[in-house]
């Protein structure tokens, strides 16, 4: 979604629009900021259109961090999320496909497959022994 507006123009607009209006209340015109020959502090874009510049230097900016840190924390993290199924109440719907991916994405942590392997192995056992116990005592 935020790539499809990055490519909009209208959402741009829109937005440029209303910080126009909302500067114009307090009398501020909208202004690129001064240019020099070697900018050591900040991005030096060579612009002579506010509304460019803006776009350019912050709409942009901002977007595409948003955009890396939505893509790297939540779509390239995705295998971490299935780490959940770890929880002695979801150990059930754990396969071995899961498994595999669990450990693939902690495997930076973890330092022994098949001691991974026998610690699940633990984990279901235990958890099937409690599981069947509470069905005995209802």
């Amino acid at each position: 979604m935020f790539m499809n507006e990055r490519a909009d123009d209208n959402v741009w607009d829109t937005l440029y629009n209303t910080a126009v209006e909302m500067a114009a209340e307090f009398d501020i015109e909208p202004v690129v900021p001064r240019q020099v020959r070697r900018q050591q502090n900040r991005a030096n874009y060579q612009m002579v259109d506010p509304k460019q510049y803006w776009k350019v230097s912050l709409y942009f900016v901002f977007l595409d961090h948003l955009i890396g840190e939505l893509q790297s924390r939540l779509i390239d993290s995705e295998g971490r999320f299935l780490g959940e199924l770890l929880l002695p109440s979801r150990l059930q719907d754990l396969s071995d496909l899961t498994t595999t991916a669990i450990y693939d994405a902690f495997s930076a942590d973890l330092t022994d497959r098949q001691a991974y392997d026998q610690e699940i192995k633990r984990w279901r056992a235990s958890n099937n022994k409690i599981h069947g116990m509470i069905i005995i005592m209802s």
